[in-house]
């Protein structure tokens, strides 16, 4: 995670529609242990889905399975 956001590969982009019309995004002035620090907190912190998040979903992918 901290060599991706430091220098992103553009052959590992997902949204390469979005990469055409706007450009690979640009590396973040931050350190490695603030950028360690964050992926950290987004992939242990619990997080509550918003009550919006049902409808948005299907709205953008159709029903889950």
């Amino acid at each position: 995670m901290v060599q991706w956001v430091q220098n992103p590969p553009k052959e590992s982009t997902l949204m390469r529609g979005a990469n055409r019309k706007f450009g690979l995004m640009p590396a973040l002035p931050l350190s490695k242990e603030d950028i360690a620090a964050m992926a950290e907190f987004i992939f242990t912190e619990l997080m509550e889905k918003p009550d919006w998040y049902d409808k948005h979903y299907e709205a953008e992918h159709g029903k889950k399975k």
